[in-house]
């Protein structure tokens, strides 16, 4: 009959107990690993939609200021070309104003100068119709004294 047990199979129990507590520890640790890992990517990734969702939503957001940046542009821009265009516009009345006063003068100096030169042909012809008269009554004084 067996009544003891041999300290070298108490061992062995001993050490295939402590052994398949180690087994059973480092399983456990290994699905905490694991539990924590799948929970960190799960945290990861709900934090990646996060920063992707303000992302998209600063981008969004940017996209909506940069597009109220270029219309305040635009209708600055706008504002300085219709100014350029009224200063133009004003310009160009001065200078259309200086135009017809120009005309005005030289028509008037062309008047004038046609003005004169009748005058001028009319003088001209009174003094050949004087000098041919003049002549002619030479030519007469010239006759008579000859007859």
């Amino acid at each position: 009959k067996r009544t003891k047990t041999s300290p070298g199979r108490n061992q062995r129990k001993a050490d295939r107990d402590f052994i398949a507590k180690m087994k059973q520890a480092r399983n456990e640790q290994a699905e905490r690993r694991r539990t924590e890992t799948n929970e960190k990517e799960k945290g990861e990734r709900r934090n990646t939609q996060r920063v992707l969702a303000m992302d998209a939503s600063n981008q969004e957001e940017q996209s909506r200021l940069n597009q109220q940046g270029d219309e305040q542009q635009l209708q600055q821009r706008l504002h300085v070309l219709q100014q350029e265009e009224t200063e133009l516009r004003k310009r160009i009345v001065v200078q259309i104003d200086c135009i017809r006063r120009d005309c005005h003068a030289q028509y008037i100096q062309q008047e004038e100068s046609q003005y004169r030169e009748r005058i001028i042909g009319t003088q001209v012809e009174y003094m050949n119709h004087i000098f041919s008269k003049f002549i002619n009554g030479i030519e007469r004084i010239t006759l008579i004294e000859e007859r």
